[in-house]
C-alpha cells in the first residue's frame, strides 16, 4: 500500500510540473501571455486591460510605422488633437467594441497626455471634418474592418487600425495601445 501511495505521489508530483510550466516562446517573461500591460508613470503603477494577449497582438503587421514612431506621435505632444474616424454603423460584435476600447483608453491617459478627442458627430458638415483631419495639429486614428489580417498602416498623420474580424481588430488595437504606453 505505501508503494502505491508513493507512485501516485510521483504521479501527482509530476503532473503539477507539467501543468506549470509555461510554452517556450524564447521569452521568459509570462506577461507576454497576459492581457494585461502594465505602465509605469512616475510612482504610479497602471494595469491596462487589453482586448488581446500580449503575443498574440505581437503578430500585429506594421507597414510604414514601428513601435517607436507609434509612441513618439502619441505622446510628444506634436499634435493636440486626436481624431477617431469609423464606421458608426459597425455593431460592436463586427468591431465597434474596439473604437470604444480604444477611445476610452485615450480619455483615461488624458491626465498624462493632453488630447481633445473628436470624431464626426462633433461636426455639422464634412468641411470640418476634413479641416480638422488635415491639420498639422491631428493625429488621425482610423479603426476599419478590412479583409486584411491584424495591421496598423500610417500615412501622413493617419494611423489605420485594422483587420478582418472582431479577432484580429482587437489584436491591432491591442498592438497600438501596447506601442503607446510602452
Amino acid at each position: 500500500m505505501k508503494k502505491i501511495v508513493l507512485i501516485l505521489s510521483l504521479v501527482l508530483l509530476s503532473s503539477f510540473c507539467l501543468c506549470t510550466e509555461k510554452p517556450d516562446s524564447g521569452s521568459d517573461d509570462l506577461s507576454d501571455f497576459s492581457s494585461t500591460l502594465v505602465v509605469q508613470f512616475g510612482d504610479t503603477t497602471v494595469n491596462v486591460p487589453l482586448r488581446a494577449v500580449i503575443n498574440d497582438s505581437m503578430t500585429t503587421n506594421l507597414i510604414n510605422t514601428n513601435d517607436s514612431e507609434i509612441k513618439s506621435d502619441y505622446t510628444s505632444g506634436k499634435y493636440k488633437i486626436i481624431y477617431f474616424e469609423y464606421d458608426s454603423n459597425i455593431s460592436n460584435e463586427e468591431g465597434g467594441i474596439v473604437i470604444t476600447d480604444l477611445v476610452s483608453k485615450v480619455s483615461f491617459f488624458n491626465n498624462v497626455y493632453p488630447y481633445a478627442i473628436a470624431d464626426q458627430t462633433l461636426f455639422n458638415n464634412t468641411q470640418d471634418i476634413e479641416k480638422v483631419k488635415n491639420s498639422n495639429n491631428t493625429l488621425v486614428i482610423q479603426i476599419e474592418r478590412t479583409e486584411n489580417s491584424a495591421t496598423i498602416e500610417k500615412y501622413n498623420n493617419t494611423y489605420v487600425i485594422e483587420g478582418n474580424s472582431l479577432e484580429e481588430l482587437d489584436k491591432a488595437e491591442s498592438r497600438f495601445v501596447i506601442a503607446m504606453l510602452s
